[in-house]
Parts: structure tokens; sequence; C-alpha cells
């Protein structure tokens, strides 16, 4: 089968298929300063790390074909990386307070109670 060998953390993960697809997605998000690597397969092998950008970090992915694919994929969420969900999820909160105290004080306007 053809795919990916993905080495990452000193792991290796090989995601692969022989009937239908296998994809690898590697993103880094500048203004959160984020890493993310996700992949997978239709027939379940899975890979995933969601982390702080930081110097030394070091990922290999390589095009091959191979017999197998890894039973072992794993899923890495960095400490760090919590922090960056939290303080995301704290500003859509804010966003919406926002949102919502604009729109009362719209409606004090209108009725001259503002």
């Amino acid at each position: 089968m053809k795919g990916f060998v993905i080495t990452h953390l000193g792991k290796r993960c090989k995601i692969g298929s022989d009937d239908s697809f296998a994809t690898i997605i590697c993103s880094l998000v500048i203004q959160r300063n984020e890493f993310i690597l996700e992949g997978g397969n239709m027939s379940g092998s899975r890979i995933g790390s969601w982390q702080r950008i930081r110097e030394g970090l070091d990922v290999e992915i390589e095009v091959a074909e191979f017999d197998d694919v890894s039973e072992d994929c794993y899923t890495l969420i960095d400490p760090e990386y919590n922090n960056i969900i939290e303080e995301k999820d704290e500003l859509l909160e804010w966003n919406w307070k926002l949102e919502k105290f604009r729109e009362i004080e719209k409606i004090l306007k209108e009725e001259n109670l503002l």
C-alpha cells in the first residue's frame, strides 16, 4: 500500500491505504503560535499533534510504499496547547458578551433610557 511514514517526537507512524485515501495536514498558525499535525485513513489509523511552536520541533513526512499500517499511531496534546484553547474559548465568550451588551445598549438608546 502507499501512504505516509511520519516521524515525530521520536515515534514513527505509517498511514496508508490500498483502496481509499490517506491524508496528512501540517499547519503553522503563526498568530496563535500553534503547530498542528493531523493525519489518517478510512481504516482508522490516526495521528494528531497539537503544540505550541518552538525551536527544535521536528517532523519528517515521507511518501512510501509498505505492507502494513501502524497500530500504535498516537495523539499528543501539549499541555501548553490547552492554554491556547482556553484563551480562544475565553475570547469567544467575551465577544459574545460584547455583542449582547451592544444589543441591549441599542434598545436602551431607542427607548431613550440611555
